[in-house]
């Protein structure tokens, strides 16, 4: 089981970085979002980070992206969790980066440590999991995970992901 925290944020317009340069209409997970939902979290509970983002319709999950430009992590965002040492990152967009982005992946190489996107061996172990969904009955705070991830030798794999919540004593 893996300790991790759910926090909601709602994208927004901002004037964070982004490479390539952010468009007008882009809506960004922001860093300033992150750290006002993460101020008061026991950092032991930031192994992993689930990001729900508002509204939280259901229609998310069958939602074409290709007509619906979804949201996606600033840098600083990114730079943001790597420095809480999140080993495993889940969220309810396709990607934590921007669909078109010029296939630079940004926030992935940010969160994987990899310049130059190159592998580093340090972070093999680190998770990204998209296209989540967690229902508003949900509350934020903390809860225990399971990413129940088959034993695929792949850059990618499907995974299973079941919180549960823990019960203050």
């Amino acid at each position: 089981m893996i300790r991790a925290t759910l926090v909601s944020v709602t994208p927004k317009n901002t004037t964070e970085n982004y490479i390539p340069d952010l468009n007008k209409e882009d809506l960004v997970i922001t860093k300033e979002d992150l750290e006002s939902q993460l101020k008061d979290i026991d950092p032991a509970f930031l192994q992993g980070l689930i990001v729900r983002t508002t509204p939280n319709f259901e229609d998310k999950k069958s939602r074409d992206y290709m007509k619906v430009t979804p949201a996606f992590f600033s840098i600083d965002a990114m730079e943001y969790i790597v420095s809480l040492g999140v080993d495993h990152l889940l969220v309810d967009t396709p990607s934590v980066d921007r669909l078109l982005d010029d296939g630079r992946l940004s926030a992935h190489n940010i969160f994987w440590e990899t310049k130059g996107k190159k592998f580093n061996p340090n972070t093999q172990n680190k998770t990204i999991t998209e296209m989540i969904f967690v229902p508003s009955s949900l509350e934020d705070g903390a809860y225990l995970l399971n990413l129940q991830i088959p034993a695929f030798v792949s850059d990618a794999a499907p995974s299973r992901p079941i919180i549960y919540k823990i019960n203050e004593l």
